[in-house]
């Protein structure tokens, strides 16, 4: 017989929100560019982008998507990264 499933809500620590937001940049980056996930997550980590969404969490995450782009965006022309 199955285990029966729990209704226990996870808990949601720093590091599950951090990565949270972390795929959330990767994948709303992609759809605006026209790219795959996987692409963007490459070229992220590459240029350090990852570890600046990940290490600048708390002052980024309560930003629109807009000003998140573009904050990409610079980011990475300022470290002379474009993505094809």
């Amino acid at each position: 017989m199955p285990a029966k499933a729990r209704n226990t809500p996870i808990k949601m620590t720093e590091a599950i929100k951090v990565t949270e937001f972390v795929v959330f940049c990767i994948e709303m980056y992609a759809q605006a560019h026209q790219l795959s996930g996987v692409k963007v997550a490459v070229v992220f980590e590459n240029a350090g982008l990852l570890h600046y969404l990940s290490s600048c969490y708390q002052e980024l995450h309560a930003n629109g998507k807009e000003w998140l782009l573009n904050t990409i965006d610079e980011f990475l022309k300022n470290r002379g990264v474009t993505i094809e």
